[in-house]
């Protein structure tokens, strides 16, 4: 790479003659096997994609048997159909905006050859997490007789979900009977200004809360 990092693999390559190569190993999609995008978080099984290997242009599925590559809890492929299923919730867009798997076709007969592919399943968005704020994360100090329309505090909060867009503020309470007020700032933030001269005598405890909709 561009910091002269190496790595290295070695790749076995069996050759094998015509004959026994089209009469034994399994004919696969080529890859990667592209499938379209599906909503993240399906609650039922999700049917993404048929593997369909034949051998020598028989039928398909026709003495093969299919795996996956790896073991694990979001793809399952049927040993008989070459059907890909994805597991109900397990696929989250805010973890990954894409999902593979390797599946591999094996012959019945002997010797054992075998063939795989790499399917990608692109997720699609849903708006399923709540906005996080990021800031501020306890009190903010303000002078008294601060400047009516200075910034007392800037407030910023962010949705995980792609399609959620920004965040719209909205002041729930405010104990300091009006003397601040929200005005939107910039990059999913919002400031808190100074909407009324400001008296620490008669105004020493105020406390706020701020929601996200």
């Amino acid at each position: 790479d561009a910091a002269r990092l190496s790595a290295s693999a070695t790749v076995r390559l069996e050759v094998l003659p015509a004959e026994v190569y089209y009469a034994k190993v399994p004919s696969l999609p080529v890859s990667p096997l592209s499938v379209p995008a599906v909503l993240e978080n399906q609650t039922d099984w999700l049917t993404v994609a048929n593997v369909d290997a034949r051998i020598n242009g028989g039928a398909a599925d026709a003495g093969v048997a299919y795996r996956l590559s790896t073991s694990g809890d979001k793809f399952n492929v049927s040993a008989n159909t070459g059907i890909l299923t994805a597991r109900p919730r397990t696929l989250d867009r805010e973890t990954a905006s894409e999902e593979s798997a390797v599946a591999i076709a094996v012959n019945a007969a002997e010797p054992k050859y075998s063939a795989s592919v790499l399917i990608s399943l692109p997720l699609t968005d849903i708006n399923d997490n709540p906005p996080r704020f990021q800031f501020p994360g306890g009190d903010c100090l303000v002078l008294e007789n601060a400047t009516v329309g200075s910034v007392a505090a800037a407030v910023v909060a962010a949705d995980p979900d792609a399609s959620a867009g920004a965040p719209n503020y909205n002041l729930v309470s405010d104990s300091s009977a009006g003397k601040f007020r929200l005005q939107s700032g910039s990059e999913n933030s919002v400031q808190v200004l100074v909407n009324a001269p400001l008296d620490y005598d008669t105004m020493a405890s105020v406390s706020y809360h701020y929601v996200l909709i």
